[in-house]
């Protein structure tokens, strides 16, 4: 269970990370943020926020891994 999480985290925050730095690519902003700034940028705020990110990291990565398991799945490759 501890290891779906992770991947899952993974998934989540890397999809979040991309949709960050292409807004700040398309909007012209000079922030872009490091993928290992993101993954721990969670460290400063409080349990709760900390504990709200991190799930939803989680459910983003599961429905991302569930919608490229069911495309796969439909093509039949």
């Amino acid at each position: 269970m501890f290891y779906g999480s992770v991947i899952f985290r993974f998934f989540g925050v890397l999809l979040r990370w991309i949709v960050q730095n292409s807004k700040s690519v398309f909007f012209n902003r000079e922030k872009r943020v490091k993928f290992k700034e993101f993954w721990s940028s969670n460290l400063n705020i409080d349990f709760y926020s900390k504990s709200s990110n991190e799930f939803l990291d989680i459910i983003i990565g599961a429905f991302f891994i569930l919608a490229v398991c069911a495309l796969l799945f439909f093509m039949k490759v």
